[in-house]
């Protein structure tokens, strides 16, 4: 099975985002499936200036999932390309296409001006914004940094980020086309329950993951560098693939 993308991120102050989506905006072409995996598979190996060489040409093409993915290397010390400007402007260019997770990333920029000018209403519209995704899981956790930023702000600065918020449409990039053949396994991002059946097997196996709540962080990490250690490898901490769900057997 190709490897699957996962964003895991906490963001300091009120923000948090860690996300585990299944849904993509809109199909992804034929032709950019292939270049997307291959990126996957890049970055899983810690290739991440292959990962970024995969992503950048689609990213420019207008997909918005190569947008989100190419913002997060640049949103990492670990990735060796890390520039908060421009992760912000890809996290900008995905959200505006009504990629959710992308507009979670994006109100922690403008929360603690990382790469664009600290903007706590702007960060409160994005966060509403993303409240209403379908993706329960990235909604919910947007509805509650949105209710601790509010608390922040004035009432006219809430009315007016809450006014915003509900005129506002998403405006799909017209992609252009991106050389490549058409893959059988679309790229896909793990979904919330595959990361708590990885947790689930990791603590039967003897590793502590942490609270079996689907988000893949620290503790999760931990635990899957210690399993891949006994048995003679490394696991670089970042992207849950969703190999791991036949490893860990």
């Amino acid at each position: 099975m190709i490897p699957r993308f996962i964003m895991c991120r906490v963001k300091a102050a009120a923000v948090v985002a860690c996300i585990a989506s299944a849904g993509l905006i809109g199909a992804i072409p034929p032709a950019s499936a292939d270049n997307l995996n291959e990126g996957a598979k890049a970055y899983s190996s810690g290739d991440f200036a292959g990962a970024a060489n995969q992503w950048r040409p689609l990213a420019e093409a207008g997909d918005a999932l190569a947008q989100f993915n190419l913002a997060l290397l640049h949103d990492s010390a670990e990735s060796g390309m890390f520039d908060s400007a421009r992760a912000a402007a890809w996290y900008e260019r995905a959200a505006q296409q009504g990629f959710a997770a992308a507009q979670v990333n994006l109100a922690a920029a403008y929360q603690n001006g990382r790469g664009v000018t600290k903007d706590t209403a702007l960060a409160l519209f994005w966060l509403l914004i993303a409240s209403e995704a379908e993706d329960s899981a990235i909604g919910d956790r947007a509805a509650a940094a949105a209710q601790r930023i509010a608390a922040l702000l004035s009432e006219k600065e809430n009315i007016q980020a809450a006014e915003h918020a509900e005129k506002w449409q998403a405006k799909q990039e017209t992609q252009t086309s991106v050389g490549g053949e058409q893959d059988d396994t679309p790229y896909m991002t793990l979904s919330e329950a595959d990361v708590m059946t990885i947790q689930s097997r990791l603590k039967a196996l003897g590793y502590d993951p942490g609270p079996i709540d689907g988000i893949a962080g620290e503790a999760t990490q931990q635990a899957l560098a210690a399993f891949f250690k006994d048995r003679g490898q490394e696991w670089r901490h970042g992207p849950l693939s969703h190999q791991l769900l036949e490893v860990l057997r």
